[in-house]
């Protein structure tokens, strides 16, 4: 007898509560300001993009991230700016992101720490990654592409 898990279905989304869009309404960056974050910043060290397909970007899959927030908040507490996509930026990527903050303000609530933390969400998405930049192979995915390696 096999049953599928609800974070497997097609309306996964369905298994978590919607996060709070009025208290968490979250600023957009463009894809060109990223680009400048990734030419002058480390990626894991000063950002970090969350999702996946754009370089220096770490992959946390909607589906599973809301069950591991509470110990994925406290492993990247280092990092004091957290970008959000998703193909348009329009569903997995903001509501992943507002999970995000809501475990963010949780901790800083309970006093694990105090350092202000910035969430933003990719205007556009992959998709308008790939309008300006291009894309590339998933064999790169994740890889820096001549920007300093992700240490996390």
């Amino acid at each position: 007898m096999t049953s599928e898990h609800p974070i497997d279905s097609k309306n996964w989304y369905d298994v978590y509560e919607k996060a709070n869009e009025r208290e968490t309404e979250l600023p957009l960056i463009t894809v060109q300001e990223l680009a400048s974050l990734q030419s002058g910043g480390q990626a894991g060290k000063d950002f970090l993009v969350i999702d996946n397909m754009i370089p220096g970007a770490v992959n946390f899959p909607a589906q599973s991230l809301h069950v591991s927030l509470e110990s994925l908040t406290v492993a990247l507490s280092h990092i004091p700016f957290f970008i959000f996509h998703c193909s348009k930026s329009v569903g997995r990527g903001p509501r992943a992101a507002r999970w995000f903050v809501e475990a963010l303000r949780k901790q800083e609530r309970d006093g694990s720490f105090g350092r202000e933390k910035r969430v933003a969400i990719l205007q556009g998405g992959i998709l308008r990654w790939e309008e300006v930049y291009g894309s590339g192979s998933l064999k790169a995915r994740g890889q820096a592409n001549g920007l300093k390696s992700i240490q996390l």
